[in-house]
């Protein structure tokens, strides 16, 4: 069966932030489709009011997805950060649309204190951007949620000319906030066989956050040691080699 990849960033990125991610994930799964679909508010849709609710983003995304996925597919979903929220209640409400879901360095608010999901250092560091040009504020961004540092000026100026291209708007950056602040995430895992993937040295999100939702959903957690919270960024040869591993000993069992 052909495998489609289904891809979701986080919070106000969008598509073209997964960068050499794509390329290597292409070069393990020669074979299968991969689409990328943009949070409302984010990317190709930046200009629409994102809902303040998980459920009316999934609602909205799903449309698109419905246009996209074809009759015999095996579907998976790979989701970051507010991603990792969207996708776990997507899979849960709507069962049959992904049969492996991999959610990286997410975290949810009714599972763990709201130190670990924003660690109070990342807090301050994102605060600068208040008083920032668009350069700097990725820069600051790129501070917390890489830990790559020889790559911070080039995908600055990369996610600089992304920004420039589909700005996202303060509002939608709350809106989205304000959904991810609300969500109440499923009491058990996804019927879909789920797997969670979180970085020890994440500098934005504790890695306990991940561990916690591991522990409530009864599910093996993958760790990688050093790479930050943008895991796909630091470390795309590693997920894509993890994410292979774990499929192909899915279809062993």
């Amino acid at each position: 069966m052909k495998k489609h990849f289904i891809l979701l960033r986080g919070l106000v990125r969008e598509k073209e932030h997964w960068g050499e991610f794509i390329t290597q994930l292409k070069s393990h799964f020669p074979e299968s489709r991969i689409t990328c679909l943009d949070i409302p508010g984010a990317g190709v849709h930046h200009q629409k009011k994102a809902p303040l609710s998980i459920s009316g983003i999934v609602l909205e995304m799903r449309s698109e997805f419905l246009l996209q996925v074809e009759k015999n597919e095996e579907v998976i979903g790979i989701a970051v950060s507010l991603g990792g929220m969207i996708i776990s209640h997507w899979a849960s409400e709507f069962e049959n649309d992904f049969s492996q879901i991999f959610l990286i360095n997410t975290s949810f608010a009714k599972f763990s204190p709201l130190y670990h999901r924003l660690k109070p250092l990342a807090f301050y560091q994102l605060g600068k951007n208040l008083k920032s040009n668009l350069y700097q504020k990725e820069l600051n961004i790129l501070k917390v949620i890489s830990n790559r540092e020889e790559n911070y000026l080039s995908l600055a100026k990369e996610w600089e000319a992304i920004q420039e291209k589909r700005p996202v708007s303060l509002s939608n950056t709350l809106r989205q906030l304000t959904a991810a602040s609300r969500f109440t995430p499923p009491p058990k895992a996804p019927k879909a066989k789920t797997f969670i993937i979180t970085s020890i040295a994440d500098r934005m999100v504790s890695y306990r956050a991940s561990e916690e939702i591991a522990k409530r959903w009864k599910l093996p957690l993958i760790k990688h040691q050093s790479a930050g919270h943008d895991l796909s960024t630091d470390e795309p040869q590693w997920l894509c080699q993890t994410i292979k591993e774990s499929l192909d000993e899915t279809s062993a069992s």
